[in-house]
């Protein structure tokens, strides 16, 4: 889902971001996967920075669902 206040995630220079994520699906029937896991993102250089100076921590732990078809 995007949404305009986090455009400004982005405006550091380099690499702004690192990521990693753990999913588990099960298998309904073939070709539908239902999932839920968690992904861990931590923010680098300028991008930390700006992040920091609106008060917000700079990684974060984010929960996912969705199916896989």
């Amino acid at each position: 889902i995007f949404s305009e206040d986090h455009v400004w995630y982005s405006f550091g220079i380099a690499p702004t971001e690192t990521s990693a994520g753990l999913r588990l699906r099960y298998r309904v029937v073939d070709r539908l996967e239902p999932y839920v896991g968690a992904e861990w993102v931590e923010f680098y250089g300028d991008s930390r920075d700006i992040i920091r100076q609106r008060g917000l921590p700079a990684s974060e732990v984010r929960m996912v669902a969705g199916i896989r078809l």
